[in-house]
């Protein structure tokens, strides 16, 4: 018998618990979308209502906190997760729940907690809380970020082509020297981004290009540039940690970045395969195979849903930002659902 009754619109999922009459909504941006879809498809009710509950899963989660670390500076106060009696983003507390789910100890959330609140500018935490999430950069186990940064054939910066960018380098520059506007896309500092931005095939980087991997402090960060999709950020200090190897995918790496050598081998459980198109959404970076059978990387602009008559087909045409500064699309690829598994939501 079918204990979750459920139905789609424009707004996400309406839920309604059969037993009790209970109603739920939750739309793409719930952290736990995927299970909650997979419980509403199993008709499995103790799975759905443990997850859907962000606010009761934090709460749990930080009581367990609290009983190990009683100066952990977190607390839930009337459903807002407080750090230092200061809320945190939305996006923070959706990278708790995030690593309450996958294990990660909290002793490293509260590091990256600690060393954000040091970062002296109010619109570099408020920008870097967005960079974050937008590119779901890992956290490190010492209280740092990972991200990525193009360099050139002989790992200078392609800028100056004066820095060297080997691993074990670590490149810093005078903070009140670095451009703070966010609104000048191109200007002075240090620069890492995301995936699709300073990866491979991403919008800075050339066939000759290398790819490495930084460690960055969140107190460091300085400005999150408005072009490109916001996809790079500009800091004072980064330390290279290891060669590119691969997209990250795991939450948090040990501080030493040791595991970056091997983390093609992750699980791929902890990828966003999607397999339908109504699960595909705008501003998801994206990387997928293309007809000549290259690795392409865009982030989704727009999606349109077309029937051809020709050869009696559905085609979804998915609008790309991949180069173009006014976050405009620029590329535009067809998939039909033969193709849909050669797109990997990263």
């Amino acid at each position: 018998m079918d204990e979750l009754s459920f139905v789609q619109s424009n707004d996400g999922w309406s839920v309604v618990v059969l037993s009790t009459g209970k109603s739920y909504t939750f739309d793409h941006d719930h952290p736990e979308y995927g299970v909650l879809l997979q419980a509403l498809d199993d008709q499995d009710l103790e799975l759905f209502e443990s997850h859907i509950n962000i606010v009761q899963a934090v709460e749990t989660y930080v009581e367990t906190v609290n009983e190990s670390d009683t100066d952990s500076g977190i607390e839930v106060v009337d459903g807002v997760v407080l750090y230092n009696g200061q809320p945190l983003h939305n996006s923070m507390t959706t990278r708790i729940v995030e690593n309450m789910r996958a294990g990660v100890p909290y002793e490293n959330m509260l590091k990256f907690l600690k060393n954000l609140m040091d970062n002296p500018s109010f619109n570099s935490v408020k920008q870097l809380y967005s960079f974050l999430e937008k590119h779901a950069l890992p956290i490190t186990s010492d209280g740092h970020f990972l991200a990525y940064k193009t360099v050139d054939s002989n790992f200078y910066d392609k800028y100056t082509q004066t820095i060297k960018n080997s691993v074990g380098e670590v490149v810093t520059m005078d903070r009140n020297l670095i451009d703070d506007d966010s609104a000048k896309g191109c200007s002075q500092g240090l620069h890492a981004g995301g995936l699709h931005y300073a990866g491979p095939g991403g919008t800075y980087n050339s066939s000759d290009d290398n790819v490495v991997i930084v460690k960055i402090n969140p107190r460091d960060a300085v400005s999150v540039p408005n072009d490109f999709n916001q996809g790079k950020l500009r800091t004072c200090r980064y330390e290279v940690v290891s060669l590119y190897n691969g997209p990250m995918v795991k939450p948090c790496y040990k501080d030493d970045a040791s595991e970056l050598d091997s983390y093609r081998e992750a699980p791929e459980v902890q990828k966003s395969i999607y397999t339908d198109f109504e699960d595909l959404r705008v501003d998801d970076s994206i990387k997928f195979e293309s007809w000549s059978g290259d690795l392409r990387y865009g982030v989704v602009y727009e999606i349109d849903y077309e029937y051809d008559e020709w050869d009696d087909h559905d085609y979804t045409c998915v609008k790309l930002c991949m180069s173009n500064t006014d976050n405009e699309p620029n590329a535009y690829v067809w998939f039909d659902a033969d193709d849909m598994c050669k797109i990997e939501v990263l």
